[in-house]
């Protein structure tokens, strides 16, 4: 598929966990990968953060960084024939 001037991206983005230490339920593992894809908006900056949960879930949160101060979570989507968005 072409892409012409003036009309949406796409972005994909993939990111992986892994832990270790001294906690006794789960002393090292990995999680991932997580795969979103995501349409920014035209002169906005974005970020993407891994971010872990509760039992070492994990998502990955993708957001409007356009004002540092005040970030804004972007609709996203799961990749098909990508991982889950969350374990």
């Amino acid at each position: 598929m072409k892409r012409h001037q003036g009309d949406p991206f796409e972005f994909a983005v993939r990111a992986t966990g892994a832990w270790g230490g001294a906690n006794v339920t789960y002393r090292s593992g990995t999680r991932g990968p997580v795969t979103l894809g995501f349409t920014p908006t035209e002169n906005h900056a974005c970020t993407a953060e891994f971010v872990w949960g509760e039992k070492m879930s994990c998502r990955l949160a993708v957001m409007d960084a356009t004002d540092p101060d005040a970030p804004a979570p972007l609709e996203a989507r799961s990749i098909p024939g990508c991982p889950a968005t969350s374990y």
